[in-house]
């Protein structure tokens, strides 16, 4: 884990930060079980954000919205989606990144892209 955000009133956990590399697809590192297993355990939600030299504000904001939202967060911190659960990759079963449609036809829509994008093409349309 990266980072742990807390509350600033009691510094009680809010949700962890995990940046990952991407791994193949049939490959899980011992240590990313064990995190997601101790954060499971504790009912503390942890946001993978993928290995990147770049990042768009608006998918970690995205991610972070989600991660308060599943602990009850104010509904001021909840994002207009479907559901409040990030879907997995139906290709390589990794976990999906919020993306932004910056051209084209769908431009300014959302979608989920895989995290592991280049190699993986894996997106799950949001109507």
């Amino acid at each position: 884990m990266d980072f742990l955000l807390c509350d600033p009133k009691n510094f009680t956990p809010t949700f962890g930060v995990e940046i990952v590399r991407p791994v193949s697809k049939d490959s899980t590192r011992e240590v990313d079980k064990f995190m997601e297993e101790l954060f499971t355990d504790a009912g503390i939600p942890l946001v993978h954000i993928s290995s990147n030299e770049k990042y768009d504000a608006g998918d970690i904001i995205a991610l972070f919205q989600l991660a308060v939202a599943k602990i009850g967060g104010t509904s001021s911190l909840r994002i207009d989606l479907p559901s409040d659960t990030v879907p997995n990759c139906p290709v390589c079963g990794k976990m999906m990144v919020l993306r932004m449609h910056r051209a084209g036809e769908h431009s300014g829509k959302k979608y989920y892209g895989c995290m592991d994008s280049p190699r993986c093409a894996g997106v799950v349309p949001i109507d």
